[in-house]
């Protein structure tokens, strides 16, 4: 459990000094958790159909990957994943509200 912890804050250091790397690591380990969170939101098939389950997870990586010194500042892993969860859902209300509008 420590050795996971720090390995994690390990790959945390590097994104922070700017590797791409570490931002490869941190996709590969958390995409699965992403893909999750979004397909949660999506039960129904329609709704995925409608959104585009694909396009939201894509939507999720750039909204992170442009605010990865926030991403960066998580000292543990369900820190991370509770902050992509989040953004998942933020993106799911807003792709909500361009199809359906404001109400």
């Amino acid at each position: 459990m420590r050795d996971d912890l720090n390995r994690f804050q390990d790959m945390m250091a590097r994104l922070r000094s700017g590797s791409d790397e570490a931002a490869r690591e941190l996709v590969v380990e958390f995409a699965p958790h992403v893909y999750r969170a979004v397909k949660r939101r999506f039960r129904h098939r329609r709704v995925r159909v409608l959104y585009g389950t694909e396009d939201c997870i894509q939507s999720v990586w750039g909204a992170v990957f442009g605010h990865l010194e926030r991403v960066a500042k998580c000292e543990d892993p369900a820190k991370l994943m509770n902050f992509l969860a989040r953004v998942a859902s933020n993106k799911i209300i807003d792709r909500h509200r361009e199809v359906f509008g404001r109400n």
